[in-house]
């Protein structure tokens, strides 16, 4: 009986390990922090270089507001807001050169004139789409 509930205590404290590791615990959200603002910004940036590849703009992230203020959106439950910021910039410049890229060799003919709505990519301070 004594083995039997030292087993269950051994199960009991390695599953609330396991559960916070996948819940935040143990350094989890430092990781995190980087990696939602990389998947943020590449979408982010995707969509900007779509449009401005689509409509033959020159190829320029850097002045895009988003890309400028990395941190709307972040929340404090990602983690360090500095770290959100840098994977949100990474992510943005790779989205952005990924669709421009596309665009740019789906459209080599110059001149083309189609609508694209340029509010598709934004989103206000606090993340939402516009």
């Amino acid at each position: 009986m004594v083995k039997d509930l030292a087993g269950l205590a051994l199960v009991a404290i390695l599953s609330s390990g396991c559960a916070a590791h996948h819940h935040g615990g143990w350094g989890h959200q430092r990781r995190d922090a980087y990696r939602v603002g990389y998947d943020r910004g590449y979408d982010d940036g995707f969509r900007h270089g779509r449009v401005d590849g689509h409509r033959y703009r020159s190829y320029s992230y850097r002045d895009a507001h988003e890309y400028r203020h990395p941190d709307a959106g972040y929340r404090g439950s990602y983690g360090a807001r500095d770290r959100y910021a840098d994977g949100y910039r990474n992510g943005y410049e790779r989205g952005y050169r990924k669709a421009f890229d596309v665009e740019r060799r789906a459209h080599r003919h110059r001149g083309h004139e189609c609508r694209v709505d340029r509010r598709a990519y934004e989103r206000d301070r606090n993340g939402r789409r516009r």
